[in-house]
């Protein structure tokens, strides 16, 4: 995932990287229902680019889709990176693996899969 800080410096944090990192999780809703989530936080991923604070968080996928989220809510302890959900290794999740956005704080069409991109301004 390339992050791009708002003074348009580019820091590249790997899914390796981020699964070694402290996992929480999370329960939300999603339009298939109630699910548990596992990641990291939001907030840790960008802390360790370098980047403590955010007016906006903008998050792409690699097939271009994009939602922007306030800062406040990217550096929730209620936002997370998934790579698991309901104790399965989101990986062959053709359509949001193996990383997605979930945060209880919006709806879940601001929930980026296939995260490519992190823009913070």
């Amino acid at each position: 995932i390339k992050i791009i800080g708002p003074d348009g410096k580019e820091a590249v944090v790997t899914l390796e990287e981020i699964m070694k990192m402290e996992a929480v999780e999370l329960e939300a809703e999603s339009k298939r229902g109630p699910s548990t989530f596992k990641g990291v936080l939001l907030s840790k991923v960008l802390e360790k680019a370098g980047i403590t604070e955010a007016n906006e968080v903008t998050l792409t996928a690699a097939d271009g889709y994009g939602a922007a989220i306030s800062g406040e809510i990217a550096f929730s302890e209620n936002t997370i990176l998934a790579y698991e959900r309901d104790g399965e290794d989101m990986s062959g999740d053709e359509k949001n693996g193996p990383i997605r956005l979930v945060t209880t704080e919006e709806t879940s069409n601001v929930w980026v899969g296939k995260i490519s991109t992190i823009e913070v301004k």
